[in-house]
C-alpha cells in the first residue's frame, strides 16, 4: 500500500475510525490510533497513549503536531502495513 491507498482507506472508514479514537480517548490519555493493514486484507486496530508509542513514531507525531499548530481537538492515526510502509494522518474534529 502506498500513501494514496492508506488515504483512501482512511477516508472510506473515517466515521468508524474517529468513533474508535474517541471511544479510546475517553478511557485513556491522549494518543494515536494504530491501523495495521495486512496484505491478506486483515486489519488490526489498537490505541496507544503517547507514553506507550515507540520513540521514533512519537517524534514524527510531535513534529506533525507542531508543524500543523495542532491542538487537542486533533486525532492522530498511524497507518502501516507488513511491507514496511507507513503514514500519519491527522483529523480535526472541529472541521
Amino acid at each position: 500500500m502506498n500513501r494514496e491507498e492508506f488515504e483512501l482507506f482512511f477516508n472510506d472508514n473515517l466515521e468508524e475510525l474517529t468513533y474508535m479514537y474517541s471511544d479510546e480517548r475517553k478511557k485513556k490519555d491522549y494518543g494515536v490510533l494504530f491501523v495495521y493493514l495486512l496484505k491478506n486484507y486483515d486489519i488490526k486496530i489498537y490505541y496507544l497513549e503517547m507514553n506507550q508509542i515507540p520513540t521514533i513514531i512519537k517524534n514524527d507525531i510531535i513534529k506533525k503536531y507542531e508543524e500543523e499548530k495542532s491542538d487537542l481537538n486533533n486525532m492522530f492515526f498511524f497507518f502501516y502495513n507488513d511491507l514496511g510502509k507507513s503514514n500519519i494522518f491527522m483529523y480535526n474534529v472541529n472541521k
